[in-house]
């Protein structure tokens, strides 16, 4: 779409908007249930997206995006009336009777930047947020999952018209365009990199921005944990979408008391749930792009010392490799015309090798062990704390000491302990990063206040400040006395 096309929708929202129509709560009401019919009539087209751009069967694309928004939808439906009333606040004595309160107002047209890998939870869970507050939105799938992206438009533009919400299609030179425009507020999800490229743009208006981003979320598993419950949390967390999650943990850190009995727990655990060839298995993702095949392709041979790497890496030899007796041949483990990469878990990995230098963002799970003198938890903390700040950090123990020592010295978007990425779909939970893994929250009234702009108000009524005249040239109140009255 062309920057006069684009020019065109802006000014009919900023128009649309301006008319006051999406103030009334009765409105905002009407629009959200709207969508949420929508998305019902459409679950089966979604279903069918999912499957093609990501080989995502049914079973799981319900769960972690149609019954995610429908969870968003009823839970802002409920909540919506007391989200969107005044917050009062207490004023000082010398004020008594005046009153002060704060009123949420919407910032009026808005973008909304999608990504790929869960592209209709990324695209309407923030778009519920923004219906809620009263703002007008053009929504920008990622050109990645083409055919979600189509459904998107199509679920959009059947159900609201454009000055009020629409959808551009496009690669990044649409993405580019966009942002040149000016926005009342950008919320986008995807990578740093495009993330920083993102916020100088909107620096250019000074339009606040939500970044919802990733990073490497470390996974800690220690000897006080329960590690066949812990294995089955890992592995459906990390393998689903065929690691193609944001929070999905990307690398685990294993006491090394536990260590062999976790690997051994995550084995069995690979074959009950995705069989002895996982490349067969119809319920195991697929990698969105040849471009990212080739990239996590690459990452694995470095990891197992091909590709011209000098140094010994004989220590990296992969644990799918010692699932052969089970059936599983690592000459089975890529599937270059499908897109499918099997699970990969490499053991006796160190912070400084190739896997630990960026995001994953696929089926690889790298194991660093500690345990041992001067590599002890504080030693992990003190590593930690040199890294990125991730999205989110897991932690497998049942003590409670360690947990909290984690929870208050390191720093992460959240901490989920004895689970793993299930605690994105409680909507009372704010989600969102900090650092290098982003800014701003969103999920319920999260969503509610990331779109909305808190006006604070103040009616002033106070007798004692009429009759003191404190502020005035002409009080007749000496200082000594002013001091004490306002102390």
């Amino acid at each position: 779409m062309n920057e006069v096309k684009i020019k065109e929708i802006l000014n009919r929202q900023r128009e649309f908007f301006n008319s006051g129509k999406t103030k009334s709560l009765e409105f905002r009401y009407q629009q959200l249930k709207k969508l949420q019919e929508a998305l019902q009539q459409n679950n089966q087209s979604i279903i069918a997206a999912l499957k093609q751009d990501l080989n995502r069967c049914e079973k799981d694309s319900y769960l972690s995006e149609i019954y995610s928004l429908n969870t968003s939808l009823k839970y802002m439906q409920k909540n919506l009336k007391n989200f969107s009333g005044p917050t009062k606040i207490q004023t000082p004595l010398i004020y008594s009777g005046s009153t002060a309160y704060t009123q949420p107002e919407p910032y009026g047209v808005v973008l909304i930047m999608g990504a790929w890998n869960y592209p209709f939870e990324l695209i309407f869970n923030p778009l519920i947020g923004a219906i809620a507050a009263g703002n007008c939105s053009v929504l920008k799938p990622s050109e990645i999952s083409v055919n979600a992206s189509h459904v998107i438009n199509k679920i959009i533009t059947q159900t609201f018209q454009p000055e009020y919400i629409s959808v551009i299609e496009g690669d990044h030179d649409t993405a580019k365009t966009l942002l040149e425009q000016k926005f009342d507020y950008i919320f986008f999800t995807g990578s740093s990199k495009v993330g920083s490229l993102v916020m100088q743009a909107a620096g250019k208006y000074l339009t606040p921005v939500t970044l919802e981003l990733g990073g490497k979320s470390p996974c800690i598993v220690d000897q006080s944990s329960d590690v066949a419950d812990a294995a089955q949390k890992i592995v459906w967390s990390k393998f689903l979408n065929a690691g193609q999650t944001c929070i999905a943990p990307d690398y685990l850190v294993v006491h090394k008391s536990i260590k062999n009995r976790l690997i051994e727990e995550i084995k069995k655990t690979l074959i009950n749930f995705y069989g002895t060839n996982p490349l067969k298995n119809d319920c195991y993702g697929k990698i969105i792009n040849q471009e990212h095949y080739q990239k996590l392709v690459d990452l694995f041979a470095v990891a197992r010392g091909y590709g011209g790497i000098s140094r010994d890496t004989t220590a990296l030899k992969p644990l799918s490799a010692s699932l052969e007796k089970h059936g599983i041949s690592t000459k089975e483990l890529c599937d270059k015309q499908n897109l499918k990469i099997a699970p990969i878990v490499i053991d006796k990995v160190g912070w400084d090798d190739p896997v630990m230098q960026e995001e994953i963002f696929g089926p690889i799970l790298p194991i660093i062990e500690y345990g041992d003198s001067g590599n002890d938890l504080d030693f992990v903390i003190k590593k930690l704390n040199m890294l990125p700040k991730p999205l989110t950090l897991y932690i497998f123990s049942k003590d409670k000491e360690m947990q909290n020592k984690i929870v208050n010295q390191t720093s992460s978007g959240s901490v989920c302990i004895n689970d793993a990425v299930i605690q994105y779909s409680i909507q009372s939970i704010p989600f969102g990063g900090v650092g290098e893994s982003g800014m701003g929250k969103y999920h319920g009234k999260a969503s509610f206040d990331t779109f909305s702009h808190a006006k604070s108000v103040f009616k002033s009524a106070s007798i004692f400040e009429r009759v003191l005249k404190i502020r005035y040239p002409n009080s007749w109140l000496p200082l000594w006395l002013v001091k004490k009255f306002l102390r």
